[in-house]
């Protein structure tokens, strides 16, 4: 007990040294910091020096870490101390979000969990109170889950760190199939529109009727997404100033991204340079905007030719404020 309280106290110490310095911690999106208001309970959640968030509570605030998850994707965990009762909870901020991510409080009052990343999820597990289940949460893709002991079973069973499950992960509640995981997790588009409201793989047997020819030219193999924003229906460019403080949520075959405006360039295209094919699954939507604003997205062919006019018009504005 005397050496649990004395390393309780070093790492306590520590972290609350290491998060009153003005440098902060490096992450993948830059500098986070936290700053409290002189005078005042509040506390101001930084990123390059510019606040995420702010919250007021009258317990000291401390950074425990951060973790890389992949795809260059940081996530931060802040603690906040308390009296004897339950000395300490946890929040999580994925500095990845734009606008970060920060969840809610979590924990079971104990001071010494254990991080771990996993298949680009970040898992946190507490001491065991004696029962049989050990408390622990997991965090991926804008979700913080507390697992069971047999939804932790479930959740990490069949994944690898070759599986392609990180941000197209299945439900915690629906335990995974027997199909390969590449294959679980995967998107596959019906018709044209699939390239943009996708539908999972139906694995059924075929249908026996002769396919139907269709009389529409050809799909081109590859095509690129223009996007137009409107603020009080006027349009302009989508810049930072048109999604200030808004999240774009990129989606092609089940995982998702978030990113901002300015960086959809670089997200039309897969990691290994190719453009984004028709096959592909493809979502865009836009949310948590201060102001009325919307998307409009024309899809272009390789050549530059607009593709059939009905098809584009089915398209029409696929991201609005929710």
């Amino acid at each position: 007990m005397i050496k649990r309280l004395f390393l309780s106290l070093a790492i306590t110490a520590t972290m609350i040294c290491g998060a009153t310095a003005e440098g902060g911690i490096d992450t993948s999106a830059g500098l986070f910091q936290i700053e409290k208001v002189p005078q005042s309970y509040n506390f101001l959640l930084l990123l390059n020096h510019k606040s995420l968030s702010s919250f007021n509570t009258a317990d000291r605030v401390y950074i425990v870490d951060v973790y890389d998850i992949g795809y260059g994707n940081s996530v931060v965990v802040i603690a906040f101390i308390r009296g004897s009762a339950c000395p300490v909870a946890y929040r999580v901020v994925d500095v990845s979000y734009v606008p970060s991510f920060i969840s809610e409080e979590f924990g079971t009052c104990s001071d010494l969990p254990e991080f771990s990343v996993r298949d680009g999820e970040l898992k946190i597990t507490f001491p065991s109170d004696g029962n049989a289940a050990t408390p622990h949460w997991v965090y991926s893709n804008g979700e913080l889950l507390e697992l069971t002991i047999g939804e932790k079973t479930d959740r990490f069973a069949g994944n690898s760190a070759s599986s392609p499950t990180h941000n197209g992960r299945p439900t915690i509640a629906e335990p995974l199939t027997s199909a390969a995981p590449s294959e679980a997790s995967e998107f596959h588009p019906t018709n044209f529109l699939g390239a943009l409201f996708s539908a999972p793989r139906d694995f059924t047997e075929p249908s026996r009727e002769p396919p139907q020819t269709s009389t529409k030219p050809e799909i081109p193999r590859f095509f690129e997404v223009i996007i137009k924003c409107y603020i009080n229906e006027a349009i302009v460019l989508p810049t930072a100033s048109c999604f200030e403080d808004t999240t774009l949520k990129l989606r092609i075959n089940g995982k998702t991204k978030i990113i901002n405006s300015y960086d959809l360039d670089r997200y039309v295209m897969h990691e290994d340079g190719t453009h984004l094919k028709l096959s592909d699954s493809f979502e865009l939507r836009a949310q948590n905007s201060n102001e009325y604003a919307k998307l409009e997205v024309r899809i272009l062919s390789s050549d530059g030719d607009e593709l059939w006019q009905d098809e584009v018009a089915q398209y029409g504005v696929i991201a609005v404020r929710e």
